[in-house]
């Protein structure tokens, strides 16, 4: 009786430990999937049924990470009153619904901005509410604590602080180190094991903090640990047009991640943070014509399908230079970013019909839905820290031919495609066997993906490789699942 007793109890322990939290090694995220605003939103009539519908999207897209609570997580949300903060009163009902629902890993965004807007984007001058607004949230949320099935293992301080005039941070790189310092203590307080991220770093012009504000920030914490994960976000044009671009442009290729990861790894390895892991919680590019809105960029027209290009582009090589999580910005395109036209309405891989012609659905996929769910189906699963450069390691010397070998158990598959403006026909050695199964990354008109068997003559397998990239496994390969889920809803538009 006694042993089974032990048995119930530890079982409990397990469940509540690691429910909701499948799935950490996952590198495919999305950022703001269940943001509440949009004309899908509208349609339901309670936040439950909405997450439900997000739930269902996120699962046929294979997407394992969001990182949204940061649009509920805000002190002035869940502390609306100086007599709240004095008799410690917290509205943690938006924020439960969440935790209680969302079905997959979060990574919660704070906000520091308390109720009056004192501290409008700066540090909180009295740290000791703030601290005490944090500790209450994580106690509730963090895995160490809570007592919900989900819970929260990453916190991330902020976003953007490091461009001088930031929608997000206005304030001096010395206050941001408090800030983060202090959030960092107090969470780990209650959570040791959870992680804490630097508010994320916009990168512009390829440069991973152009306007030097992280090593200002790191100065004034001295050899004070404060962070574990270090954020950047990039936009981006499909590559071809880069070279067009009158301004702005640097920075924007899915290449230049490489150099910026490099960049950020180094200078943060040398100053005390051997062990920095890099995210990206911001990548993005887009279909159609952006507005040049808020950038001194002139965004040139992209199809669907070089939008779905880049995706995958920016995926493969963000995980083979060694970034270990990346969110595509938005689930959801036209959230009035740009009133509808601006750069981040562009980005989804989904309409939600805001600002849409007539004839578009609201919840109509595009064809990066599609691409996305065929390279989580091909990729999920691998051992994400031994990625090779196959180019690399078999000396295939061909100029703008990348392919990269993604080991999944005793498998592996190839992802592969060439930069170069005609398709290429190369030779890549291959021994492992007799026949290859190859998968186009982009649907055609009808959703179909076009695939192909071919023979390994000589250890070696003879193919046309363009711009769109393609999949390579062994044997027969695995079967490709068009999405069948019926994202589409009635919603009333602006007319």
């Amino acid at each position: 009786m006694n042993s089974m007793i032990l048995f119930l109890i530890l079982l409990v322990v397990c469940v509540h430990s690691y429910a909701g939290q499948h799935d950490f090694d996952s590198p495919f995220g999305v950022q703001n999937s269940y943001v509440s605003r949009g004309l899908l939103y509208n349609s339901f009539s309670d936040l439950t049924g909405y997450i439900n519908y997000i739930n269902q999207i996120n699962a046929d897209l294979g997407i394992k990470w969001d990182r949204s609570m940061g649009l509920v997580i805000w002190w002035q949300k869940i502390q609306k009153s100086q007599s709240d903060i004095d008799k410690g009163k917290f509205d943690f009902n938006t924020v439960d619904t969440y935790i209680k629902n969302i079905g997959v890993n979060i990574v919660a965004n704070v906000g520091s901005e308390k109720f009056d807007r004192s501290n409008f984007r700066r540090r909180p001058r009295n740290m000791d509410e703030y601290n005490r607004y944090l500790k209450a949230v994580v106690t509730r949320y963090s895995c160490a604590t809570s007592k919900f099935n989900k819970c929260v293992n990453y916190w991330q301080i902020g976003n953007e602080p490091n461009i001088r005039g930031s929608a997000f941070w206005k304030d001096t790189p010395r206050n941001y180190a408090i800030l983060l310092y202090e959030s960092y203590k107090t969470i780990k307080e209650v959570c040791p094991k959870c992680k804490v991220l630097i508010g994320g770093s916009a990168v512009l012009r390829g440069n991973w903090d152009v306007q030097g504000f992280y090593p200002k920030v790191l100065k004034n914490l001295g050899r004070k640990r404060a962070f574990d994960i270090f954020d950047f976000h990039i936009m981006g044009v499909e590559y071809r047009k880069v070279s067009k671009m009158k301004i702005g442009a640097h920075g924007l290729k899915y290449l230049d991640i490489g150099t910026v990861h490099r960049e950020a790894v180094q200078y943060f390895t040398k100053n005390g943070y051997p062990d920095i892991e890099c995210w990206i919680l911001e990548m993005s590019n887009y279909s159609g014509s952006p507005t040049q809105g808020n950038f001194p960029i002139k965004w040139p027209m992209q199809s669907e399908h070089e939008q779905a290009q880049e995706l995958i582009k920016r995926y493969v090589y963000s995980i083979a230079v060694g970034v270990k999580k990346i969110f595509w910005s938005q689930l959801l395109a036209e959230f009035g970013y740009g009133r509808g036209s601006g750069y981040f309405d562009k980005v989804g891989v989904m309409y939600d019909g805001a600002m849409s012609k007539k004839d578009i659905v609201a919840g109509k996929k595009k064809l990066a839905y599609h691409t996305y769910k065929l390279m989580t189906q091909k990729l999920e699963g691998s051992d994400w820290s031994n990625v090779k450069d196959y180019v690399k390691l078999h000396n295939i010397n061909i100029k703008d031919v990348y392919i990269f070998e993604f080991p999944k158990g005793n498998k592996s598959v190839l992802v592969a495609w060439s930069d170069a403006v005609l398709k290429k026909s190369i030779k890549i050695p291959y021994s492992k066997t007799k026949f290859v199964k190859v998968t186009e990354g982009i649907p055609t008109g009808k959703i179909t993906f076009y695939e192909k068997k071919l023979s390994v003559l000589k250890n070696v397998i003879s193919l046309e490789l363009g711009a769109t990239p393609v999949f390579i496994e062994e044997g027969e390969g695995t079967t490709v699942e068009i999405s069948s889920l019926n994202t589409q809803r009635k919603v009333r538009r602006r007319w």
